[in-house]
């Protein structure tokens, strides 16, 4: 969980770390290592939604699985 603990992960999942990058479009280095790991990890334009989904269900761990969640 390096990459979610940079990314200021929090233990409560993807969706808090979406709120806190989705609201106000935080800009600050949290935002910063965010945006990196959604291009890192596959970022398709469909938003964390789809980056959580990719890799919540069935525990992916595919490339984009280990990239996310790694």
């Amino acid at each position: 969980m390096v990459k979610n603990t940079v990314a200021g992960w929090d233990g409560a999942g993807w969706a808090a770390v979406t709120a806190k990058n989705t609201i106000a479009r935080r800009k600050d280095a949290v935002e910063v290592a965010v945006t990196v790991e959604k291009t890192v990890a596959g970022w398709d334009g469909g938003g964390w939604v789809a980056v959580m989904a990719k890799n919540t269900i069935a525990g992916r761990k595919d490339a984009v699985g280990v990239a996310v969640t790694a």
